[in-house]
């Protein structure tokens, strides 16, 4: 078996080739008793390299000037090299490395293949571990959203028992004062009630019933909603508030808005959460966390899709968890994301309260309304 010569190697060659940084080492190999014969060997790497050098005990200088060139970036990526001179290295005519068997070539084509999908793989990563946090968020609203539809069926209960006691007492004031003969035929208990104002009928009074205004939703202020928006969907998009009278009109010709009603326990309209094509796409298409190239595509159409529709009423659905949180609020829920009917929300022309606010990446319009209460007594 042949073996290395103590003391016998060599540098010979400092390489750029295709990108990688070599160095050849000659040795001498003694293969038989009197036989010698050459060999040369590549380390490969900028580690290895020094390492190497380090093996042949060269010169702290020409070791430095190594890592120089090798740590100085070059406009374009050529083979390059350079024969050690004393302290320094001195650029010679490229010619292919021997002695190591180099794998395949690899096309900058290749190359840049194998970058892009290192991108979107890393891309990809990250939206899985969004989404696992998100599907963690909707499977605890579930949990809540379980408990409130028993709540709310309780209330829907005793809101029909009220309704009843207040069409029965209703249609007692419509009838007047029943006759004590009548009560006591029927067997009422209210027939002493009844023949009391006998003595003096002119003066009966009508008794009115008093119907109990709701709370008014408020807001709170646009920083709290811009920290859970930037929670949802990171830093992309961002929200602050305008002067009342900077903000847009809303009105029957309005078009290109979105609406998501805000709903009490009562299912009554209490409040609603608003925003233009251009916030829905911005905002949406962060969510998704879809390319520049298809959020600009559906800007340019000013229409959202259906999916970026969906992500802007989880959006509004995280907002509104914030506005629950506001002291003295009555808790409310968010519809699925519309195209605006103003019929649907004719008070929103004169609103009990509005927030709103601007959309900062892509100019658009987000506008929170509450309703009057009287309004909603009224109206249902």
């Amino acid at each position: 078996m042949s073996q290395e010569v103590p003391q016998s190697s060599v540098i010979r060659r400092l390489l750029q080739h295709r990108g990688r940084w070599l160095l050849e080492v000659e040795s001498i190999e003694l293969i038989d008793v009197s036989i010698l014969r050459p060999v040369v060997r590549c380390a490969e790497g900028e580690l290895a390299i020094v390492e190497e050098l380090s093996k042949h005990a060269v010169s702290t200088e020409l070791s430095m000037a190594a890592q120089r060139i090798m740590l100085t970036p070059t406009a374009t990526v050529e083979d390059r090299a350079f024969r050690p001179h004393q302290d320094r290295w001195v650029q010679v005519a490229f010619t292919p490395p021997v002695g190591l068997a180099l794998p395949r070539d690899v096309s900058p084509t290749e190359l840049a293949d194998h970058e892009h999908e290192h991108a979107e793989t890393s891309k990809l990563t990250r939206t899985i571990e969004h989404l696992r946090a998100r599907l963690k968020h909707l499977e605890a609203q579930a949990s809540r959203g379980q408990q409130m539809e028993a709540h709310l069926a309780d209330l829907v209960r005793r809101n029909a028992l009220l309704d009843r006691r207040v069409e029965m007492l209703e249609a007692r004031l419509a009838s007047g004062p029943v006759p004590a003969a009548q009560d006591e035929e029927r067997g009422s208990p209210d027939a002493e009630v009844a023949a009391a104002p006998a003595a003096e009928p002119a003066a009966q009074e009508t008794r009115a019933v008093q119907i109990e205004l709701p709370h008014p939703v408020h807001f709170p202020p646009a920083d709290a909603l811009h920290v859970s928006l930037q929670q949802l969907v990171g830093d992309a998009v961002g929200l602050t508030e305008l002067p009342r009278k900077a903000g847009p009109k809303l009105g029957p010709s309005s078009t290109g808005w979105y609406a998501a009603a805000m709903l009490d326990d009562q299912m009554r309209v209490a409040a609603a959460m608003l925003a233009d094509a251009k916030a829905v796409i911005q905002i949406g298409g962060a969510l998704m966390m879809l390319p520049a190239p298809e959020i600009q595509s559906q800007q340019r159409a000013r229409t959202p899709s259906e999916d970026v529709t969906a992500a802007m009423s989880e959006v509004f659905n995280t907002l509104n968890a914030a506005v629950n949180l506001v002291a003295d609020n009555p808790h409310t829920r968010t519809n699925y994301l519309e195209p605006l009917e103003f019929d649907r929300f004719p008070w929103l022309a004169s609103p009990a309260m509005r927030l709103d606010l601007r959309e900062t990446a892509g100019g658009g319009f987000v506008v929170l309304a509450s309703r009057d209460p009287a309004d909603m007594v009224a109206n249902g």
